[in-house]
């Protein structure tokens, strides 16, 4: 090496180590990251059941960051941060603000914000009685408030005398007859664990944990998780990324259908490679779809059927399993469902951030519920097929020449497939009608989602009677009907729980 050149690289080399360090020093203590998931191997009761505090730490990272990590920590390294490092976090701007109405009401530039920033120099809450347009913002500091006030971490359960199990925070009050020995662990367990991580002892941290944990399992014996459910739920924290399926699916299902389109405009076959990577795309996104929901299944207790974000990975799952069993009679639906699915789950994504397990509300936990919801989702996937299908029609029918024969025997899929998916609509709506009488003593209430289910149906089912009304017979018209009508679909789900409420607010359909 040229010696000239040697103070030069010394001299970055020196800056690059000094500049990491800064950066290193500037993130806020922390636990490391085995020390923390450990902790977060103890159970909690959240959300009204109990699971590992993998599931909270997951949650509440996500909740205010926006992701499961943040800066390079795991959630459970930001999660026990909090706990244990409070006065270091307090100025940290991790808090993802929406709206430039809240980022003006706390006086911030840019959409992060501290613990510190949702207070005034006199230390007064700056968002007292907040409009609609602060509430997420007052939501998010509000779990700082459960967090402290101790219920976020119920973590210690005690048995009375009947048997039962009650789950506390070191700040409850505990039953007047625990026993000493009991109270004292219940109450200074955190205090001393608090001692351990600001002296660093780690591996006496660890003991620590590891009594809580053998504590819980003997007073909570009976009502734990089973091991597998535990693995299950972690596995699922950890690994589940709706954000890459959606991502992956919507593109590798765009390109596929562009491919289709482009030889179906030629008159030409799909080559069998082709027709190999449709099915094998299709069936990994089935696969993927179906452990996502049995892992719902498993983790929750019941069926998940009960929330948008459950709603919609079961429509998903039924679009992918569609695509695969008809995609013999019909080669573009392997694309048309790949996409489709995509589409879907990215609604998902967007509209629930952070679905939460939760278990069933008492009025929803009716085998009637599932019933309804599955057959409605069906009715629904269908309709979604239908609309891209007749949407792919449009487009080669105003690109293509040739396409006349391809656009009249998607005309003729869209119509065999209208028939099943009317039926289940209706049906659905039954069984809906049905389930709101065991629940609620009426059969219809006039709900806006029961009167725009009733409005769907109605509309579809004008398309099945191409006799009567002659222009459905036609393919374009039949197809710039189904891509219209879509938007009913669209509205029932979406849009009625948006701008409407109702009793169909918490999200299935």
């Amino acid at each position: 090496m040229r010696p000239s050149l040697r103070p030069l690289l010394l001299l970055i080399a020196s800056l690059f180590v000094a500049t990491s360090g800064y950066c290193a020093s500037t993130l806020p203590r922390h636990l490391p990251a085995n020390v923390a998931y450990d902790f977060c191997d103890l159970m909690v009761l959240y959300n009204g059941r109990i699971c590992p505090l993998h599931t909270l730490a997951h949650d509440f990272t996500l909740k205010l960051t926006g992701s499961s990590s943040y800066r390079g920590l795991t959630a459970e390294q930001v999660f026990t941060g909090w706990i244990f490092n409070f006065s270091s976090w307090r100025r940290e701007k991790m808090i993802k603000i929406k709206g430039d109405a809240a980022r003006r009401a706390l006086g911030i530039d840019g959409n992060r914000a501290s613990l510190a920033d949702f207070f005034d120099p006199m230390g007064n809450y700056l968002l007292k009685n907040p409009p609609r347009e602060l509430r997420d913002a007052d939501e998010k500091f509000h779990i700082f408030e459960m967090l402290y006030a101790g219920r976020l971490l119920k973590i210690f359960p005690l048995r009375d005398d009947q048997g039962g199990v009650m789950w506390y925070s070191a700040g409850d009050n505990l039953p007047l007859a625990t026993h000493d020995d009991k109270w004292i662990f219940v109450k200074k367990s955190l205090d001393y664990a608090h001692e351990l991580v600001a002296t660093r002892n780690y591996d006496a941290l660890s003991a620590m944990l590891l009594k809580i944990g053998k504590f819980q399992q003997a007073e909570a014996a009976g009502v734990m998780p089973s091991k597998f459910r535990i693995e299950v739920e972690n596995f699922y924290n950890r690994f589940h990324s709706t954000t890459l399926f959606f991502a992956v699916a919507m593109t590798v299902g765009l390109l596929l259908l562009i491919i289709t389109l482009w030889f179906q405009a030629r008159g030409r076959e799909l080559p069998p490679t082709a027709s190999l990577i449709m099915l094998a795309s299709c069936a990994m996104a089935l696969a993927y779809l179906a452990m996502l929901f049995a892992m719902r299944w498993i983790i929750g207790g019941h069926i998940p059927l009960s929330s948008g974000f459950d709603t919609l990975l079961f429509m998903a799952l039924l679009i992918a399993l569609a695509s695969v069993a008809l995609h013999r009679r019909y080669k573009p639906l392997l694309p048309l469902g790949l996409l489709l699915c995509g589409m879907v789950m990215m609604a998902a994504h967007i509209g629930e951030k952070s679905p939460q397990i939760t278990p069933l509300m008492p009025v929803l936990n009716s085998p009637l519920l599932s019933i309804h919801v599955a057959v409605i989702m069906m009715a629904y996937a269908l309709f979604a097929l239908i609309m891209l299908n007749s949407a792919a029609a449009l487009v080669m029918h105003h690109c293509s020449r040739s396409s006349s024969r391809w656009v009249t025997q998607s005309a003729l899929v869209g119509r065999i497939a209208l028939y099943p998916a009317v039926f289940l609509l209706t049906a659905g709506i039954f069984i809906g009608a049905v389930w709101a009488n065991v629940s609620w003593g009426r059969y219809w209430g006039w709900d806006p989602k029961e009167v725009w289910a009733l409005i769907t149906m109605l509309i579809y089912a004008t398309a099945l009677h191409s006799r009567s009304l002659r222009c459905f017979g036609r393919p374009v018209v039949f197809h710039r009907f189904a891509t219209l009508a879509f938007l009913s679909v669209l509205f029932t789900y979406f849009g009625v729980n948006y701008f409407m409420g109702g009793l169909h607010s918490y999200g299935a359909a």
